[in-house]
């Protein structure tokens, strides 16, 4: 057993002996991060590893002479040549370091030759598509090669619309913009998630703005996977037409999500069981135990220790592409590879070893992983499952086959759910409370909707009757499974919203559970003990936060498309004002003003009593705020200016900012996302010209303006 009294140390040092990625690992997620975050330059990255590896060479004669401080300094020297090269690979996978880059040959105005990755994708509005810059047009008429991606929008009604398609190559005659984030407070870094992807540019072209050229860039193994995904998707439009039972099969059986329903998603979400959609090891497990069972009937013949490791490696891979190689299925692929090289050679690997190399493969190739959440999920599930699931599970103990399935499942999502609740409570600022209840039924539904998809694409091809039945068969399967999420999900109780935590507040949360476990399970005083101080370090800070949060007063404008949104926040309560569809689309709502107000820990609206508006005119104590939102205003200018605070332009008024400032004494201006882009474009040059202090929220944000004295 791991968790005897006497032996902790003795084994963890073998642990580390027997698992050595176990110490490779942490110092080259190190490299990455420091690089990152101080963005060393090459020669200091160069002239650190070749130090560090020359003292490790001095190390290989002396290391085993002398002393166990020699030989630790040797170590440790060892494992700063690997954070080197960590941040070496982070150095080469960020593209504005390369000379070729996009972002240094653009300045603007120049033509752009791209080559398109992937089929056209549907939009609301638009087809959108990702493509790779293969050269600029530069002022001296020439091409230059140039790297990185564009993000490119086409228009619903454009004639060429037929002729785009993977691989298709194009010029871009229109100015590309640089790729921003909406600012509003706690929102999703967009443009840190596409710099991760070489994606600094994006481009919403009309007919005129771009010229298809007839060449096409394909590569054979992408352009047979697009090929694949789309006869796939074929076959399951064809037997499963019910709109959200046919999108939630085409994310568990290749990852699919485009037409996924987003209160279909959230409700997954809700209900801890998004894993399910979003393709994971969890599949790629269902998927191997499969060929497994179906290698048992051959294990007999000898040609079998040839051909069994090609064909279950060799399927494996191929739905591991199919599926977009996503962090959570590469390190299951990689796990899964190492398992069955191992059994050829009868050697039988170290879990924590595999799980600590699939990550330093991944890393090595795609070192921003770090930072995408479904690989935190992915290796935090895995690392409380290998740890927890065994000891859990020694507290219930059955006889019946039925009931030791249902406990050794319940036993899993327990242990999964440990080290994943602080990147949950981070990321996602909820805790599904019914996450039990609905995996052990949802899970083993889902198994048996991925088993009845993959025999489908069998029957397909060679008993399309059998095909229909079964076809019939897994939409009211999925039917059911997405009737009881949805019911589960508007039980009033079935998530806890609203948590913020801070990073350092995450780190103290796995530090409580490890030392926790360390004396549950080793009976070490010790333990315990820091187990205390790192949860009374986390409520002490979440409690500076809450005493911080009650002083607050702030004025928010949020950067919502099209929409006008404000938020006026005292202490921990809020008054919107704006469109009313933001209270209704729960989407808008979620995405762009409730990480503010999670952040902010707003939980009730705001007493009436603390501001008034009235004709257009909001007053928050000594805070006077000029609504100019559409409806008519005289500007007949006055003997004496009227003080003003903040003016906000909302709704695409018919307004003058010289009439304004004639009658207004206003110290700033403020231009929220609904109006057009040609009038703001307008109103930017008239700020300009008068002097006025002016934001544009679709440029510069989110406005907020804090209330430095208690005005509410």
């Amino acid at each position: 057993m791991l968790y005897t009294n006497e032996n902790l140390y003795t084994q963890l040092f073998f642990l580390t002996k027997k698992a050595p990625f176990l110490k490779i690992l942490p110092a080259f997620m190190v490299g990455i991060l420091a690089q990152y975050y101080f963005a060393f330059s090459l020669r200091i990255i160069y002239s650190s590893i070749a130090l560090f590896t020359f003292f490790v060479l001095v190390g290989l004669f002396v290391s085993y002479r002398h002393t166990v401080f020699i030989r630790w300094l040797f170590g440790i020297t060892l494992l700063l040549v690997c954070t080197g090269l960590g941040a070496l690979t982070a150095y080469f996978n960020t593209g504005n370091n390369h000379d070729t880059s996009f972002t240094k040959l653009y300045s603007g105005t120049e033509k752009v030759l791209v080559v398109l990755q992937e089929p056209l994708v549907l939009k609301a509005n638009s087809y959108k598509a990702l493509a790779t810059v293969k050269a600029v047009y530069s002022n001296k008429n020439e091409w230059k090669v140039a790297s990185g991606n564009v993000l490119l929008y086409f228009k619903k009604d454009s004639n060429y619309i037929k002729q785009l398609q993977y691989g298709s190559t194009i010029v871009i005659h229109a100015n590309l913009s640089p790729i921003t984030n909406a600012g509003n407070p706690g929102g999703f870094n967009y443009k840190a998630y596409c710099a991760f992807q070489d994606i600094y540019f994006q481009a919403f072209l009309q007919n005129s703005q771009f010229s298809i050229v007839n060449t096409f860039s394909t590569n054979w193994l992408q352009a047979w996977l697009l090929q694949t995904r789309e006869n796939v998707l074929a076959i399951i439009h064809e037997y499963i037409p019910s709109k959200n039972e046919q999108s939630i099969a085409e994310a568990l059986l290749i990852g699919y999500r485009g037409n996924l329903d987003r209160d279909l998603v959230q409700a997954y979400s809700n209900t801890g069981i998004v894993h399910i959609i979003a393709i994971s090891g969890l599949h790629l497990g269902m998927i191997y135990s499969l060929l497994l069972f179906v290698c048992n009937f051959f294990k007999q013949k000898k040609w079998m220790i040839v051909i069994k490791p090609i064909l279950v490696l060799g399927i494996i891979w191929c739905f591991t592409l199919l599926a977009g190689a996503v962090p959570s299925i590469l390190r299951s692929a990689v796990m899964f590879t190492c398992i069955v090289i191992g059994e050829v050679f009868r050697k039988k690997a170290n879990i924590y070893n595999m799980l600590a190399a699939s990550a330093c493969i991944i890393l090595l190739f795609q070192p921003f992983s770090l930072w995408d959440v479904g690989f935190q999920l992915s290796y935090t599930a895995v690392l409380g499952i290998v740890l927890f699931s065994k000891p859990i599970s020694h507290l219930f103990l059955f006889q019946n086959k039925l009931l030791k399935l249902f406990s050794t499942l319940f036993s899993v999502t327990i242990a999964a759910q440990i080290f994943t609740l602080p990147i949950l409570f981070y990321h996602f600022h909820q805790l599904p409370t019914l996450f039990l209840f609905t995996n052990i039924l949802a899970v083993p539904l889902s198994t048996i909707v991925l088993y009845g998809l993959l025999f489908l694409l069998v029957f397909h091809v060679v008993f399309s009757k059998i095909a229909f039945v079964l076809g019939w068969c897994i939409q009211h399967i999925i039917w059911a499974m997405n009737d009881f999420v949805v019911t589960i999900n508007e039980l009033p109780f079935s998530v806890v919203g609203g948590i913020q935590v801070t990073i350092v507040q995450v780190i103290l949360l796995f530090f409580t559970i490890c030392f926790l476990a360390i004396w549950i399970w080793y009976k070490k005083t010790k333990a315990f003990l820091f187990a205390i101080t790192c949860c009374t370090l986390f409520t002490a800070l979440r409690c500076v936060d809450f005493v911080d949060k009650i002083r607050q007063q702030q004025f928010i404008v949020y950067n919502v498309p099209k929409h006008t949104a404000i938020d006026i926040i005292d202490g921990r309560s809020y008054q919107f004002i704006g469109d009313s569809i933001l209270l209704e689309d729960g989407f808008l709502r979620n995405f762009h003003i409730q990480p503010s107000r999670v952040k902010h820990r707003l939980n009730k609206p705001l007493n009436a009593s603390h501001f008034s508006l009235e004709n257009n005119l909001l007053c928050i104590g000594n805070t006077t705020i000029l609504l100019l939102n559409g409806k008519p205003i005289t500007m007949q200018p006055l003997a004496k200016k009227i003080d003003v605070d903040v003016i906000i332009v909302t709704q695409n008024p018919t307004i003058y900012l010289k009439e304004v400032a004639a009658i207004f004494n206003c110290k700033q201006y403020v231009f929220d996302a609904s109006n057009s882009f040609r009038k703001m474009s307008y109103w930017q040059k008239d700020a300009q010209a008068l002097n006025l202090c002016s934001h544009f929220v679709t440029k510069d944000g989110a406005f907020v303006m804090n209330l430095n004295e208690r005005t509410l």
